[in-house]
């Protein structure tokens, strides 16, 4: 609800609990988070918790707000991973193997990060797969 009535106050709607937004007013509202240096990792917060509010309480569905929230998953992952150097990184990550093709290692380092270390993922799914 916090993320909800700021939303509304950034775009001029006051704190009318009934205004129902649209995707293209997430994305100016978090466009304009990003621009007062809002990290990646806290913007997603905020898609999260407005897109958990549109499920709850927009009945007719609306536009989603799934693809801005995968978006901003990958780039938290992005700037987490920028953040941390080699051996941070593999504390984190666990070692991996060099041999396998790079685009095998960033995978698996970036499944590992968003999982917490070395153990496998719980379930995996492809975004906007049905």
């Amino acid at each position: 609800m916090i993320w909800h009535k700021k939303l509304a106050k950034f775009h001029g709607a006051g704190a009318n609990a009934g205004w129902q937004f649209r995707q293209s007013d997430v994305i100016e509202f978090l466009i304009d988070r990003k621009k007062n240096g809002t990290p990646a990792w806290k913007r997603l917060k905020i898609a999260e918790a407005l897109w958990d509010y549109q499920k709850r309480f927009h009945r007719d569905g609306g536009e989603r707000l799934d693809r801005i929230v995968a978006q901003l998953r990958y780039k938290a992952s992005s700037e987490r991973q920028a953040e941390l150097s080699g051996p941070e990184m593999n504390e984190i990550v666990g070692q991996i193997d060099a041999t396998e093709p790079p685009v095998i290692q960033q995978m698996r380092r970036t499944m590992r990060l968003n999982t917490g270390g070395d153990e496998p993922p719980r379930s995996c799914s492809v975004v906007g797969a049905t």
